[in-house]
């Protein structure tokens, strides 16, 4: 795609490339189980999940993972299990604290068209606060190797909405990890780090409030918000 491609058609694009990969993703492999006090490793070799108070787990490697069993609980047609792996400790932060509450109240009302459209809509906003992410932290490294460990976390996807929402964390991570770097070894300021980065978890912020209920509907129609998003 040309560097000359308007943001909004670039992310309308990606937004196409997510939705098509993650409808056309089938997995089957069980999600990890959940065994109360211990983190042991299950036989098939995946970490075990630990339960804690509050409806929390804890992973293998101790990182705390919320509404495991609200997502456990949705029979879906789309099912992908995957391991994500962070480097920033602000998308880890969000993925494990909101991802399974957010995606899985996504899922039961998504039958509404109005409410599906709107959701598109501003999944489409994080998309293009990733991409301008992504132009702000070009001229930064990533951390070392050695520097960084990658958070893994399971997590379980039940509808395109909640892959888009999945790849878009998945795309920004880098580029948050390197402002992080940058920051930490005093190439920009924190609060500059920190104002390169709010516009994305902003769009976040406004999305997880839409579908909590926290947000009214628009008046929109379901056509006329997906012909802002792209969405036809």
């Amino acid at each position: 795609m040309s560097p000359f491609t308007p943001v909004g058609v670039k992310a309308s694009a990606i937004l196409d490339s997510y939705l098509v990969h993650i409808e056309h993703t089938h997995m089957n492999a069980p999600f990890p189980s959940t065994v109360a006090g211990t983190n042991s490793s299950a036989a098939d070799g995946s970490k075990q999940l630990t339960a804690a108070p509050g409806n929390t787990v804890i992973t293998g490697d101790g990182l705390a993972l919320k509404n495991v069993d609200k997502i456990g609980a949705l029979n879906t047609n789309i099912d992908s299990q995957v391991v994500a792996r962070f480097l920033s400790w602000q998308v880890s932060r969000e993925v494990r604290r909101d991802y399974h509450l957010v995606t899985s109240k996504l899922f039961k009302r998504s039958r509404d068209k109005v409410f599906r459209a709107q959701a598109k809509s501003l999944l489409v906003e994080m998309v293009v606060q990733g991409e301008f992410l992504k132009e702000s932290a070009l001229e930064y490294p990533a951390p070392p190797s050695d520097l960084v460990v990658p958070m893994e976390v399971p997590l379980r996807v039940v509808s395109p909405e909640a892959g888009l929402l999945y790849r878009a964390f998945s795309e920004a991570d880098a580029p948050i990890a390197a402002l992080n770097h940058a920051s930490k070894t005093g190439v920009i300021s924190k609060e500059h780090m920190e104002q390169l980065v709010k516009p994305f978890l902003d769009a976040y912020k406004d999305f997880k409030s839409f579908v909590m209920g926290q947000q009214q509907l628009s008046t929109k129609t379901a056509a006329e918000l997906g012909a802002e998003g792209g969405i036809s």
